[in-house]
């Protein structure tokens, strides 16, 4: 069901960082030649608790896999 719905290009996606790396390795549900924004909420949190390297990854795929990298916007937020 998932990958369905990635596939209808959704303007936003709200996803963990894990499960958005095994739509991008696995299920190639997940185009990101027009990505324009990532958004990493709780990026302090996610380091915390050691997930560094699948945030790297992550932003290693949204990089590698757009057309015009140079165009991606990152946020990194914690309102706490």
């Amino acid at each position: 069901m998932q990958e369905v719905a990635l596939r209808s290009m959704p303007d936003i996606v709200v996803a963990t960082p894990g499960r958005m790396i095994d739509h991008l390795r696995n299920a190639m549900s997940v185009d990101l030649d027009d990505l324009a924004v990532l958004i990493l909420d709780e990026a302090d949190r996610l380091l915390e608790l050691g997930f560094s390297a699948e945030i790297q990854e992550l932003v290693s795929f949204s990089v590698h896999l757009m057309q015009e990298p140079s165009q991606l916007n990152m946020l990194f937020y914690n309102l706490s």
